[in-house]
């Protein structure tokens, strides 16, 4: 099913765009403390605030679009967190198309085991 799930993703969203990458939660701790990523959570902030990923900081998805040039920069990995994953994929196939080094957190925040991980605050 997971298999079927990134399949469907890169077909619907990264055809052409073989540089995203779809992260799973047991790669979190290598991207967490490593200063060359930056975790951008799309959630509203009242979510947020209830619990996140270590590290992690809070755009929503609307003032994110709108300004996100202020927040990260070219040289920067990028990994996009959302709900449940279905609003990031299409975020970062824009960001990618700017030249953006973008991935995705699969299934977003909702994931089960994320929620079960370490790296969460609550």
């Amino acid at each position: 099913m997971v298999v079927i799930f990134n399949k469907l993703l890169k077909i619907l969203f990264f055809q052409n765009n073989s540089s995203v990458n779809i992260i799973d939660e047991s790669k979190l701790g290598k991207i967490i403390y490593n200063k060359k990523w930056i975790i951008i959570d799309l959630r509203p902030s009242a979510e947020f605030k209830t619990s996140h990923i270590l590290l992690s900081t809070n755009l929503n998805i609307i003032k994110f679009k709108k300004r996100y040039h202020k927040y990260i920069n070219k040289n920067q990995k990028i990994l996009l967190v959302c709900r449940h994953g279905k609003q990031s994929p299409t975020l970062a196939k824009y960001l990618l198309n700017k030249g953006y080094n973008v991935s995705i957190l699969k299934y977003g925040f909702q994931n089960p085991k994320l929620l079960e991980s370490k790296w969460i605050i609550k």
